[in-house]
């Protein structure tokens, strides 16, 4: 028996892992161990976040501005820019835009306020669906050691898979 395939694209996310790890100022904390701390881990049946609210807060001045590469399969590359503007214990106002790989800016820019909280959460994914690995990943600034969360989504009867390195 033939196997059909979903048509949905496979997506992959490329978080642009030198801006990722100058979060932190020594590097991939626990880079020895294949897995983040649980102590990072925001519900029981999600799988440990790469950093800690507390890790995001203290790392994340105003102006620190992190660039993500965004590749989707069969779309162009973009990129998404945040640029953290005022920073409270709690919270932060953060500006965000998309650009094009010619630099042109995709849409308008975007303010949001957000928790610490708020931003650890975006990479929070359910255990069951994400596997985590240590890898080193290659970009222009030099390769360096990471984890790897590859999350399988399930959306309508399709499969997708989503690849983010920290």
């Amino acid at each position: 028996m033939k196997k059909k395939y979903s048509k949905m694209p496979v997506i992959a996310v490329f978080l642009m892992v030198i801006v990722i790890l100058m979060l932190l100022p020594t590097g991939l904390r626990g880079v020895e161990s294949n897995r983040p701390p649980d102590s990072n881990r925001m519900e029981p049946d999600f799988a440990p976040t790469p950093f800690s609210a507390e890790e995001i807060r203290q790392n994340c001045p105003r102006n620190r501005k992190i660039v993500f590469q965004v590749e989707t399969f069969g779309q162009p590359l973009i990129y998404q820019t945040l640029r953290f503007g005022s920073v409270y214990e709690d919270k932060v106002v953060f500006e965000s835009t998309t650009t094009g790989m010619d630099g042109k800016q995709m849409g308008p820019r975007r303010m949001t306020t957000a928790t610490w909280k708020d931003l650890q959460g975006h990479a929070s994914f359910p255990q069951a669906q994400t596997q985590i690995r240590k890898e080193s990943f290659t970009v222009p600034a030099g390769t360096f050691d990471c984890w790897r969360y590859e999350v399988t989504l399930n959306k309508e009867g399709k499969t997708g898979v989503q690849r983010y390195w920290f």
